[in-house]
């Protein structure tokens, strides 16, 4: 009787833990809480997912592609620099988000315009496509 209270005891005492543990891990950034960093790599990572949604629905044509995935990559580039010293200053990250801004108006401007890829079906040229 006494084995069977303990061994209660501790699953219930390792169900709590489990819970507050799954509480915590799903916290998203890191543990610096540099809320900018975070924020920034979401929103990169939101505006990739745009640009292969334009692509699977075929709002975005092959040149349109490969532009907006190069700007992409400057950000990248230009983030990557900015981090070199360990920190984003106030100006850098300023430049960031315009350099943001500015590639997501071209990720609209790329889906709402009225060009259409010649073939809508798979496209051979994207070799990057997410599912």
């Amino acid at each position: 009787m006494k084995a069977k209270t303990i061994i209660s005891g501790i699953i219930i005492i390792s169900m709590i833990f489990g819970i507050t543990g799954l509480s915590f891990a799903g916290r998203k950034g890191n543990h610096n809480n540099n809320k900018h960093a975070v924020k920034a790599g979401n929103f990169q990572d939101r505006q990739i997912d745009r640009i292969y949604h334009g692509i699977k629905t075929g709002k975005i044509t092959k040149s349109e592609y490969k532009s907006l995935i190069r700007e992409q990559e400057r950000i990248k580039h230009a983030k990557k620099r900015a981090l070199r010293d360990g920190r984003i200053t106030k100006m850098e990250r300023e430049k960031l988000n315009w350099m943001q801004k500015r590639a997501s108006q071209n990720i609209y401007e790329s889906k709402h315009n009225r060009r259409v890829p010649r073939d809508t079906g798979f496209h051979s040229w994207n070799q990057h496509y997410r599912k």
